[in-house]
């Protein structure tokens, strides 16, 4: 049977997003936290960066788990070559949410220290579950972590990307979508007008729909 949703890296990507990090980047980690690091396991999910979780030995004994996250795809980088800057800036508007978000504890926007654009940040305790036994409440959990989000106050302009549509190789449903109506009229909503975002700081169902705020 398949894995869901599509994680089937091929040899040359699980090369690239679950080996070690190089030395520069794991110096630069550890540094950044005033340690050493230890141990480092890739974690499961995502395509789009390498994901690490690090084991940092502090001075006096103590220990702290931190993940690491490195933009390594060189078509990824090139396409958005600020991509760690815009994530260091999200994380730095949602610090204080009442929502399970990292913290951020470094950013290396260029790569020259990391050996790539990266970002270090807390470790939120969970997993990966693309198979809930009960899938009604596993998306009202995840829809109830957005009002909040969305009722933040928008930040000062030019902190957050503006939101803007990307054209995709296909807008076809998955092979694997049980309900391909709902994901045609998904594709239907983004072929829509961009969202303006002269919002005001009213209604938070308002702002889920005009506002382009958000942590990605």
């Amino acid at each position: 049977m398949s894995a869901p949703h599509g994680f089937h890296d091929d040899e040359a990507t699980r090369r690239l997003l679950r080996s070690r990090p190089p030395r520069a980047a794991l110096d630069w980690a550890g540094a950044a936290l005033g340690g050493t690091v230890t141990a480092a396991r890739p974690l499961r999910g995502g395509t789009a960066s390498a994901v690490h979780l690090l084991r940092v030995a502090l001075a006096g004994g103590a220990v702290e788990r931190v993940v690491l996250r490195r933009y390594v795809l060189p078509e990824l980088n090139a396409e958005a070559p600020d991509i760690a800057a815009w994530e260091a800036r999200a994380l730095r508007v949602v610090e204080g949410l009442q929502v399970p978000t990292p913290r951020l504890l470094a950013a290396d926007a260029t790569g020259a220290r990391a050996g790539a654009p990266a970002v270090l940040m807390s470790r939120v305790a969970g997993r990966v579950d693309w198979s809930p036994p009960n899938m009604d409440l596993w998306l009202q959990r995840l829809a109830g972590l957005l009002p909040p989000i969305h009722a933040l106050p928008l930040p000062p302009p030019g902190v957050i990307r503006p939101f803007a549509a990307y054209r995709q190789d296909s807008y076809q449903p998955p092979g694997w979508a049980r309900r391909p109506a709902v994901w045609a009229r998904a594709v239907e909503w983004f072929h829509r007008p961009a969202p303006a975002l002269g919002c005001s700081s009213t209604a938070i169902s308002t702002r889920a729909t005009c506002c382009g705020a958000g942590a990605g």
